[in-house]
């Protein structure tokens, strides 16, 4: 089966999972916890830092691409009103058990409905985004065809390009990562629905890991230069400090180059049914029970023991993907997401 092929059955309203999204879902999600750990102590220093900067540029950008393949524009009816609520529900009650964890075990400071409401704790800014990224897709996806596809795409850049210079908010309501990562959203949803596509063969998986080996050497030997912080795209060009192209010309290159590294890296996911695929299902309970471990670390200082090395980091990858991807821990991540939404046995 080519990617074209792929690409048509993934746009089809079929009910069964398609194991190509599993599996880029499962990659991008070890790649997120690997990256938290990594950044505590190996990316202090090269070739680290560049490892590291190399998969920031890309990760999370093709894990909110694959959402908005998989995503639907918001209807102004109560089944889209029920679709937001679940999406904002599960924002609700992973940051009141995040916020509660660090305030009861980790130290952390008093919170109330203002923190839960508007200030995603570590790393939950994702789960309120998808809900900002829903109801925006509702003008997003207005128009059918190649044009309209194209526009749509183009507005979503330049929007994230100009933002960094008037969205002052900060992380409140996570406002600048959504306007910052809005195009791999809107790009993904367009892809889906217009059934494009990659050819995908030998030679264009050689091709892609060159994409990567060439991004990795380009960070490493400095001619491509930025930051986490720029790359996070949690703060606004006033707070960052860029130096030499306009700050919106420098966003506009890191989103193309994200879009290459996007590219390279779904010619490199399997397309079969396998162990990735179950992990991919449960991509939400690895998300939310990592971002816990990752603080309780932190602030007992086990930093050293568990992330000290590379091998380190990669065993306690592995075994918190499998932990948390496995066994009876997903299903209690999927009870506490559809609570509220549960249908009462009659």
């Amino acid at each position: 089966m080519s990617v074209a092929e792929d690409a048509v059955a993934i746009a089809q309203p079929v009910k069964q999972r398609v194991p190509f999204f599993d599996n880029a879902k499962a990659g991008l999600i070890s790649l997120v916890v690997f990256n938290h750990l990594f950044s505590l102590e190996v990316a202090k220093v090269q070739p680290g830092r560049s490892f590291y900067l190399m998969v920031l540029l890309f990760h999370m950008p093709a894990f909110i691409f694959v959402t908005g393949m998989l995503s639907r524009p918001y209807e102004f009816t109560q089944k889209g009103a029920h679709s937001l609520g679940k999406v904002l529900w599960r924002y609700l009650a992973f940051n009141t058990i995040s916020l509660a964890w660090g305030y009861l075990l980790l130290d952390g400071p008093a919170f109330g409905l203002n923190q839960i409401l508007f200030h995603p704790a570590f790393a939950l800014w994702f789960l309120l985004a998808m809900a900002w990224w829903q109801l925006a897709l509702a003008l997003f996806a207005v128009g059918k065809g190649t044009k309209a596809a194209l526009v749509s795409i183009a507005i979503a850049v330049l929007i994230s390009a100009a933002s960094g210079y008037f969205i002052k908010g900060g992380q409140w309501l996570t406002i600048n990562r959504v306007f910052t990562f809005l195009p791999f959203y809107v790009a993904g949803y367009r892809v889906k629905q217009m059934g494009w596509a990659m050819p995908r063969n030998r030679w264009t998986r050689v091709v892609a890991v060159l994409v990567f080996v060439l991004a990795f050497t380009a960070l490493y030997s400095g001619v491509l230069v930025t930051g986490s912080e720029v790359l996070l795209g949690r703060a606004p060009y006033k707070g960052l400090h860029l130096v030499g192209a306009p700050a919106g010309v420098i966003r506009l290159e890191l989103l193309a180059i994200a879009g290459l590294l996007i590219a390279a890296f779904l010619q490199l996911v399997p397309r079969s049914k396998s162990l990735l695929s179950t992990l991919g299902v449960a991509s939400l309970s690895i998300y939310v029970w990592h971002a816990l471990f990752v603080q309780t670390i932190k602030f007992y200082d086990y930093r050293e023991m568990l992330t000290g090395t590379l091998p380190a980091v990669l065993l306690t990858t592995t075994a918190l993907v499998l932990v948390f991807g496995l066994g009876p821990i997903p299903r209690l991540a999927d009870l506490i997401a559809g609570a509220p939404f549960r249908k009462k046995a009659s």
